[in-house]
């Protein structure tokens, strides 16, 4: 609730957001401030002549009648929250590496500031060792701290998963998986999901698209999700189409979700085919931080052995 001013009158106004085409709903006009994606700003309605009187509320025109609120600056107190912003997500990361000097990498922290403040959708390539895991378990565990709700993270292979799950205990993350080696867990997992106790949730893509899963509890999930991550995201290109069918269908979960629930692709394999390809599906405000795929512990050698008995000397010694 804020105060508006409207001619002489002090009146109290409030701002819901709406789905995209549905408008604002809002009681008064004129200028007011609002957490947007975390950050308090000032803005302004364009259309105030509504007026609160009797407490009733003014529906806004959609979005093709009139612009929506314009942001117009900042508040003043805007660089500290995003200090403490930045201050909370590096306590998290010291915490899970165990390191009290640990730092973030270029990429790591603008990603979780895109998924967790601005609640948009990145695209992480990055190299295998950099810390993308990272990025999603302190997303994890400061959205749950805002009080949203759980993550997805659909991840391909087991081991994986229980890397994930060690990383996510580091952090106190309640993780749990659904995977073909703990159907006995499956419904105590379910259970936990129901009750709202699971802040994180590992699952298979043909885990993801068993009928049983999407009938018991992917309602629920849609209705409570606050993060939805796809690890090995190339897998909707490269292996899609053929080897792990199930990671295409996840095109359909995408359209499922409300437009402002994050979503977070994670890949070491992408060139620029593949890129397109996970822009076109998972959204094209898709933001891409992609670094270098060099990795300083690997090296590559030739060696030039024309000769077949040669060569297999070569690999016998």
């Amino acid at each position: 609730m804020v105060p508006l001013l409207a001619g002489q009158s002090v009146l109290t106004a409030t701002l819901e957001r709406a789905p995209p085409d549905d408008g604002y709903s809002l009681s008064g006009g004129g200028v007011f401030s609002e957490q947007v994606w975390g950050v308090p700003m000032s803005v302004v309605i364009e259309d105030s002549g509504a007026t609160a009187a009797g407490g009733h509320d003014h529906k806004a025109p959609p979005t093709d009648e009139v612009d929506r609120p314009r942001v117009l600056s900042p508040m003043p107190d805007t660089i500290g929250a995003m200090n403490d912003f930045d201050d909370e997500a590096l306590a998290l990361l010291r915490q899970l590496t165990g390191n009290p000097n640990s730092g973030f990498r270029d990429g790591q922290l603008e990603s979780i500031r895109t998924v967790v403040r601005e609640r948009g959708r990145a695209l992480v390539v990055q190299r295998t060792g950099w810390g993308k895991s990272a990025v999603y378990l302190i997303a994890t565990a400061m959205l749950r701290a805002q009080g949203y709700g759980p993550t997805i993270i659909v991840s391909p292979l087991l081991a994986l998963m229980r890397n994930q799950l060690a990383m996510a205990d580091a952090l106190g993350i309640n993780a749990r998986t659904v995977n073909s080696s703990n159907r006995d867990d499956w419904d105590e997992t379910f259970a936990e999901i129901e009750d709202g106790t699971v802040d994180l949730l590992l699952i298979s893509p043909e885990r993801l698209n068993n009928p049983r899963f999407r009938t018991d509890v992917m309602p629920d999930l849609l209705r409570t999700i606050g993060l939805l991550v796809i690890d090995e995201v190339h897998c909707i290109s490269d292996w899609g189409h053929d080897f792990r069918p199930d990671y295409r269908r996840l095109e359909q979960l995408v359209g499922a979700l409300a437009p402002n629930i994050p979503i977070l692709g994670t890949t070491a394999t992408a060139n620029d085919r593949v890129i397109a390809d996970v822009v076109s599906q998972l959204g094209h405000d898709l933001q891409v931080f992609r670094g270098t795929l060099e990795r300083d512990s690997l090296s590559l050698q030739v060696i030039d052995m024309p000769d077949r008995a040669e060569r297999m000397a070569w690999l016998a010694d």
